[in-house]
């Protein structure tokens, strides 16, 4: 609006437009550093209330072989590595990871006086979404001044040890793409090599640091410690080029296996029964009792007949939502939500892996949920699988079919060339080798999938060959050889 039509602009408007601009980012300046004040409270808590403490300790690999004391700034804590950020007073010492705990190191605290507000030194590795002053065109002197020395600080020296950022003229600096904050490669959660930071810099990609990464367990990202890359349980389902990042919240309750294994959000229980009751104490949600199924993860208790439609203040049915034309996101998972299928409340188990997986996930209805839950659903209430272990269920079915066709009459497509007119007469062709690439490709949300694509196979071939033909009665063998030695032996 102000660089438009600079001519006919009002200049009451543009100074309006201005002071809002200025007042917005200082709100958000503002809320900055509140969350980084949180954020080093917490942290500080874990790290024995060492951030922001001088300390002294003996490094053996300075002046070796006899090693020397130095003294330095605690500035981070990490919970992947255990360790300690010191940025030293000595300028020859770069900043190191140091586990304090280890008697070699002999640590001792200088600041014996515990600070009651923390400066706003050691809030810079904690600050996410500060903006600075000096790159906006309308800046507010009086409160710009107050926070110079924080903007300096934030966007000239490192992020991590909050020292200046040319610590050595070849050590490659990386540059977060959201926050835009500089880090050295030795300052990062957890470091890595300056070959490493080199070829980061020149791909050219996007880099994000740990507290600008989404954690997958949550959706959320992690301003106190960060969301680190963990090894994907087995039975997880993932991408082969997608990382799992946790947060340090998700990575326990993924110790604990309290995960879903098609869409990797933690649930935590404990939080959802806090919630319910909160819900049911002011009224707002009376759910009517329902059946308790073998599959169902909560049963919701029974209300009196006189209060069951007494309430006016409820909240509204959750809606069902489909995947296809929407993505999924954050504000599905919480307990309070209003799309249903995304949250503790409406979750089954997983009959192989034994670990419970959201109804949404698995592309369940609400009715087919209810179904599952009441054994009354004729595939799900006999067994019910998460994606993974569906997948491998597919593949070793498809597999055992694949040795018991011994004549390779369904291994491969039927072509023109081996059958002409094959496609006049048959109008839904199948194979083995193209069940196998839709398990792989994860198009069979049930193993029954597989059965029925088996019986349109068989019976394409039933179909298009003589009665009593060699192929005619191969196709015949087969299904019944498979039905008594597959299925029978593979499923339920």
């Amino acid at each position: 609006v102000i660089l438009k039509n600079k001519k006919k602009r009002n200049s009451k408007a543009v100074q309006l437009a201005n002071k809002e601009q200025t007042l917005t980012r200082e709100a958000r300046n503002e809320a900055a550093h509140y969350y980084a004040r949180k954020a080093f409270e917490f942290q500080n808590v874990r790290a024995m209330n060492l951030l922001g403490k001088r300390v002294e300790v003996f490094r053996s690999d300075v002046n070796y072989p006899y090693g020397e004391t130095v003294v330095g700034t605690v500035r981070k804590y990490s919970t992947v590595t255990k360790k300690w950020l010191l940025s030293y007073r000595d300028s020859r010492y770069g900043p190191s990871w140091i586990n304090l705990k280890a008697k070699e190191y002999n640590y001792k605290v200088l600041d014996k006086k515990m600070a009651i507000q923390p400066k706003d030194k050691d809030l810079v590795p904690f600050m996410v979404g500060y903006e600075n002053a000096a790159d906006s065109k309308n800046r507010n002197t009086e409160g710009d001044e107050e926070r110079e020395e924080l903007t300096q600080l934030l966007f000239s020296c490192c992020r991590g040890c909050v020292e200046p950022l040319k610590v050595k003229k070849e050590t490659p600096i990386l540059k977060c793409h959201s926050c835009q904050g500089s880090f050295h490669p030795d300052c990062l959660d957890s470091p890595i090599t300056d070959k490493t930071a080199q070829r980061i810099l020149d791909e050219g990609k996007k880099w994000n640091c740990s507290r600008c990464t989404q954690c997958k367990g949550c959706l959320q990202h992690d301003i106190t410690f960060g969301s680190h890359i963990q090894s994907p349980p087995a039975t997880l389902t993932l991408e082969s080029s997608e990382q799992l990042h946790l947060c340090s919240t998700c990575n326990t309750a993924y110790e604990e296996k309290r995960f879903c294994t098609n869409c990797a959000h933690t649930w935590n229980d404990d939080l959802y029964q806090k919630i319910m009751r909160r819900f049911r104490w002011k009224g707002k949600r009376k759910p009517a009792g329902k059946k308790r199924g073998r599959k169902r993860k909560y049963v919701e208790p029974e209300t009196d007949d006189g209060n069951e439609n007494d309430g006016e203040d409820q909240t509204p049915e959750q809606i069902e939502v489909d995947l296809e034309e929407h993505s999924i996101e954050p504000s599905w998972f919480y307990p309070e939500s209003e799309v249903w299928g995304f949250n503790e409340g409406a979750m089954l188990i997983c009959d192989s892996c034994k670990l419970w997986v959201h109804a949404g996930c698995a592309k369940l209805s609400r009715d087919e949920y209810e179904e599952t839950s009441a054994g009354d659903h004729p595939i799900y209430s006999k067994e019910f699988l998460c994606r993974t272990c569906c997948k491998r269920r597919c593949k070793k079915l498809i597999e055992a079919l694949q040795k018991e066709d011994n004549m390779d009459l369904f291994a491969i497509p039927v072509t023109e060339q081996v059958a002409p007119n094959y496609h006049d007469v048959i109008k839904n062709p199948m194979d083995l080798q193209s069940m196998l690439q839709r398990a792989v490709e994860d198009e069979y949300l049930n193993y029954a999938w597989v059965r029925e694509a088996f019986e349109l196979m068989v019976l394409n071939a039933l179909t298009f060959n003589s009665h009593y033909s060699k192929f005619w009665n191969e196709a015949r063998r087969f299904y019944h050889e498979s039905l008594r030695s597959v299925f029978a032996v593979h499923g339920r």
